[in-house]
């Protein structure tokens, strides 16, 4: 009987608390899904391909130049120039530039990199200061007519190209650091200091200020004096 009581206040105890406790709760979980986009990113390659191409070669053939006659006159494009006046002092375009060396043999002329060289002249001489120029000629050059080719040729060529008579020639220009040769062709003096004869095969010129370029401009054609130094 006493087993019997205690059992039934058990029980009332564990109904009472059971009674008394919270009810259970839902908790509700919200679950957030992190979307992240990824970007895509297209690589260019660039391919190079190689490929053979046959060019077609066009070869335009050479025409056959006419044959040369024996005797007879030569015609030169003389670029107005008539044959009153056809000399290197008159110098005025390429026809008579490229024909001059042809007939009358200047100091130097150029080589294919339009460099000069000698022509004429066997050897010449430059100071270190570029200031004088002294010119050796072959001892046994002669003229057509067999009368020798000397120092004073090409003095007198030299002075008849800066004579006050061609105010335009173009050896004015090219000669114009010779010493005295701008009061020459002023007609201010009856000689061109810097141009000297050392001998019958030796000329000097001495410039008034140091030109490294005095060669380029010594391609006149030299004259015979014995021939035309008389004439007007």
């Amino acid at each position: 009987m006493k087993k019997l009581t205690t059992l039934l206040l058990l029980t009332l105890v564990v109904t009472l608390l059971a009674s008394c406790a919270p009810a259970p709760q839902i908790v509700e979980k919200e679950v957030i899904v992190e979307k992240k986009v990824v970007e895509t990113v297209i690589v260019e390659k660039e391919v190079v391909v190689e490929k053979e191409v046959v060019v077609e070669k066009l070869v335009t053939p050479t025409p056959v130049p006419p044959p040369i006659k024996k005797g007879g006159a030569v015609i030169i494009g003389s670029g107005g120039m008539t044959a009153a006046h056809y000399n290197p002092i008159w110098l005025t375009c390429n026809p008579q530039f490229l024909t001059f060396p042809l007939i009358l043999p200047a100091l130097t002329w150029f080589d294919d990199q339009v460099q000069p060289i000698p022509q004429l002249a066997e050897k010449i001489d430059v100071n270190e200061e570029a200031t004088v120029y002294t010119f050796h000629l072959p001892e046994k050059a002669v003229w057509s007519d067999g009368e020798p080719l000397t120092a004073e040729d090409v003095a007198f060529t030299y002075k008849l190209a800066i004579n006050p008579a061609f105010p335009k020639a173009v050896w004015v220009r090219n000669f114009t650091s010779i010493k005295g040769a701008d009061e020459y062709q002023k007609g201010e003096a009856d000689d061109i200091e810097g141009i000297k004869i050392l001998d019958s095969h030796t000329i000097q010129f001495e410039l008034k200020e140091p030109n490294a370029s005095f060669l380029f401009g010594t391609y006149l054609g030299i004259m015979p004096e014995h021939i035309l130094g008389s004439v007007k």
